[in-house]
């Protein structure tokens, strides 16, 4: 008597690598703002807001949001910076034009924006504070 074949040995499926982060950083509206009376550098609500930017996000991650003063041939960082957890999708961050709870000085500023901690998705904006 002739025993059964082996059944086949099946390899197990390779495991599902999480979804590539993409990011998208829209323009800041308006370019030119002048300082909210109240409140912090960024915002998710639109409460004492000056000026916006939209984020789209295709997975959920920590997104890195920083100011920095822009100087002729140099730039100055500033101590206003905040982190956000975001869902997938798009979500609008809001300026007041204030950092340390004072109004930011005329001038041209960019806000720098990393999403996930990684280099390849960073993204920076300028826009200017007028009075």
């Amino acid at each position: 008597v002739v025993p059964p074949p082996a059944p086949p040995i099946v390899p197990p499926d390779p495991p599902v690598a999480p979804p590539e982060l993409t990011a998208k950083l829209s323009s800041i509206k308006p370019k030119a703002i002048s300082p909210a009376r109240a409140g912090g550098p960024f915002s998710l609500k639109a409460k004492n807001s000056v000026g916006s930017f939209r984020v789209t996000l295709s997975a959920a991650t920590t997104v890195s949001v920083r100011l920095e003063r822009v100087y002729a041939g140099a730039t100055r960082a500033s101590s206003a910076w905040t982190k956000f957890k975001l869902k997938p999708g798009r979500t609008t961050i809001y300026l007041s034009g204030r950092a340390n709870s004072r109004p930011l000085a005329a001038g041209t500023y960019k806000v720098h924006l990393t999403a996930g901690g990684a280099k390849s998705s960073a993204f920076s904006q300028t826009f200017k504070i007028k009075r």
